[in-house]
């Protein structure tokens, strides 16, 4: 206790410690600095090389043609599956946050509230697609 580390590992989050992790977890600003919007994937992931997956060279067929939410957390370990999966989704029906967190969801206003808007828009479209059929 007297050089302070337990202190510190208490007031550090669990998800916290990103050394380990197969991508890069960059400093304030997300992953693509102060452009990051967590409402899209991540600009500087090109579908050419999803974490060794080129997605250009899957026809639409092969898509997952529903609505999708994909909700993740940039300190996520599993955070490059969730970006593959996202990508294997119909790009015009699917809406991704990243509530930049690990891989708990963070509990605050601010993330429930946009998890929220996103099941409302999930739950609106496929009430639309049914109405179609």
């Amino acid at each position: 206790m007297k050089s302070g580390n337990a202190r510190q590992a208490m007031n550090r989050g669990l998800w916290d410690r990103t050394d380990g992790l197969s991508h890069q977890v960059p400093g304030s600003g997300g992953p693509d600095g102060n452009n990051y919007d967590p409402l899209r994937l991540p600009p500087s992931l090109q579908p050419t090389n999803v974490y060794g997956l080129d997605y250009t060279r899957f026809p639409r067929c092969f898509k997952i043609d529903i609505p999708t939410v994909h909700i993740y957390g940039i300190k996520d370990p599993r955070y490059t599956s969730s970006m593959q999966l996202a990508h294997f989704c119909a790009e015009d029906k699917r809406r991704v946050y990243d509530h930049g967190g690990g891989h708990e969801i963070p509990r605050t206003t601010k993330v429930s509230e946009q998890i929220a808007e996103l099941l409302y828009w999930l739950e609106k479209t496929m009430e639309e697609q049914k109405s179609y059929m």
